[in-house]
């Protein structure tokens, strides 16, 4: 009877044994679910953040270049207003 006895308790405790094993491993899964998760976010964002600051620098450079072309218009036309009406008749 006592080596009925000892069977069970050591079967009950490999049961135990195997109820920690099965929590800690559903632990570990819920950890790197969270980890997954967090990573496409923070990679999407990452993007986000480069195209905005994209766009804007872009936005910048063609302020800039319209202001240039606007600068260069003005000068080119006060040049030949300047230089006279007969001259730009030629």
């Amino acid at each position: 009877m006592k080596a009925a006895t000892t069977d069970r308790s050591q079967v009950w405790q490999e049961i135990h044994q195997l109820q920690k094993d099965v929590l800690r491993l559903q632990r570990e899964m819920r950890l790197l679910r969270k980890q997954m998760l967090c990573r496409p976010m923070t990679v999407d964002q990452r993007r986000l953040m480069e195209i905005h600051l994209r766009d804007q620098l872009n936005a910048e450079l063609e302020g800039a270049r319209r202001k240039g072309y606007a600068k260069g218009y003005v000068t080119g036309v006060l040049d030949r207003l300047s230089r006279g009406s007969g001259e730009s008749a030629k």
